[in-house]
């Protein structure tokens, strides 16, 4: 992308605001646009680190040549937006949807794209890998400052557990998308794209597998509804596990306790509601629970 282009798409933003451009979507604090001149390019706001998007798009900017399923980050600036400091990105559009509800070939191919991502994002520079936090700190951080019982209760119980120990084996480590939403995930036939891939992290590779299993998957009304361990070792099985393992169970915990502590949810008093995503992730966390009780 030639920077004259950048510019122009950028400056009339500045000029115009959004009224220049096609309002695409506008929720999360994130406003994401397209020019009516240069519709393959996206313009998007957001309240993303500004840090995290530099190292996004030094890591896409490595790996889209071999990856053409990954949307490329091509500029990134911070831009103060009616007193607010949000960060700009410039990305690749890219063609298909978001599905809130997957087929079952959408599941096989969403776990197939999602494995190729991650082999993808590890033949990257590992200079690039050096800024990334690394889960064990990260996750002992958010979750030491959660006030609900419950939730540190699980939490000392997983930290506690010797297959933690060897679930964040440091030989182990690879980049982590941490957040697998189903609205950064693209579906257009048997391909599948990827349009936001923050946060990233460094993490054990069985937990690239786990968070799209909770943040995804079973969140989905279908399947949350069908919530087994069946379930659970089938969509394990199309990424490649032969068996599932206490590792592999502690790995399934990670995404629900970080979102439920960081959102401050207090999980005892939560209603009964299967369209809640807040209900659906303690439910998934006490079910997984339950196994590792066995």
């Amino acid at each position: 992308m030639k920077q004259q282009m950048i510019n122009e798409i950028v400056n009339e933003y500045k000029m115009k605001g959004s009224d220049a451009f096609s309002i695409l979507y506008n929720q999360n604090n994130t406003l994401v646009m397209e020019h009516p001149k240069y519709p393959e390019y996206l313009l998007k706001l957001s309240d993303k680190d500004f840090k995290s998007s530099q190292i996004q798009s030094e890591i896409l900017a490595s790996i889209t040549l071999k990856n053409k399923n990954i949307s490329r980050i091509h500029h990134t600036q911070l831009y103060n937006d009616q007193g607010k400091t949000k960060t700009m990105e410039l990305i690749d559009k890219l063609p298909g949807i978001s599905k809130r509800e997957y087929s079952e070939t959408d599941i096989s191919n969403v776990i197939r794209a999602t494995k190729e991502l991650q082999d993808s994002l590890n033949q990257s520079e590992k200079k690039h890998h050096n800024d990334l936090p690394s889960i064990g700190p990260l996750f002992s951080g958010i979750i030491g400052q959660t006030s609900n019982h419950t939730l540190k209760s699980i939490a000392n119980q997983i930290q506690n557990d010797t297959a933690y120990e060897r679930f964040l084996d440091a030989e182990n480590q690879t980049i982590i998308v941490a957040d697998m939403v189903y609205e950064n995930i693209l579906i257009d036939k048997d391909a599948v794209y990827f349009i936001d891939l923050d946060p990233m992290v460094l993490g054990p590779k069985r937990l690239q597998c786990a968070i799209l299993i909770t943040s995804n998957l079973l969140l989905q009304t279908n399947l949350f509804k069908q919530l087994s361990m069946e379930l659970i070792r089938r969509y394990m099985g199309l990424w490649g596990f032969e068996t599932i393992s206490r590792e592999d169970l502690i790995a399934l915990t990670v995404f629900p306790l970080l979102i439920l502590s960081m959102k401050k949810v207090d999980i005892d008093s939560l209603p009964e509601n299967d369209d809640s995503i807040y209900y659906k992730l303690k439910t998934i966390l006490l079910f997984i629970m339950s196994e590792l009780d066995r």
